[in-house]
């Protein structure tokens, strides 16, 4: 019964989430207009982001409670799905908002949704996009 206790502590000291997953996860949130820029590409425990075009990322660390957040909101995601999610409003498609992707690659495999509003993205990866974008505010 202990070692059952131990392994069990073990394994959630170390999260829920294999390492084989976390090492092939790469999450990339653009969001831009003619006027403005923001990328944010998460990978490998590492934040690159921009705010202009062509210009060179800025590269920090990111926490590991940052990234536990970011890994459980990414696989709450169903990711098959993701090019599907149903965009709660169009104001990208006439210059009313910036247009706004979220991009997901999982061991190769590329799942990248439908364009949608920066700020107001479909409500299937609302909380992740929240936690994607809390990364910049939480670096600068």
């Amino acid at each position: 019964m202990k070692l059952l206790l131990i392994l069990l502590s073990i394994t959630l000291a170390k999260g829920c989430y294999p390492q084989a997953e976390q090492d092939n996860l790469s999450l990339e949130y653009t969001a831009s207009t003619r006027g403005s820029y923001l990328q944010i590409i998460i990978k490998d425990k590492t934040i690159y982001y921009s705010k202009e075009r062509g210009a060179n990322s800025i590269t920090k660390s990111c926490p590991d409670e940052l990234w536990e957040k970011i890994l459980k909101e990414c696989y709450r995601v169903d990711l098959e799905k993701l090019p599907t999610f149903i965009v709660p409003s169009k104001n990208h498609q006439f210059d009313g908002a910036q247009i706004a992707y979220l991009k997901v690659v999982t061991n190769g495999e590329i799942h990248q949704s439908q364009s949608f509003d920066h700020g107001n993205p479909p409500k299937e990866i609302a909380s992740l996009v929240k936690e994607i974008l809390s990364v910049v505010k939480n670096i600068e």
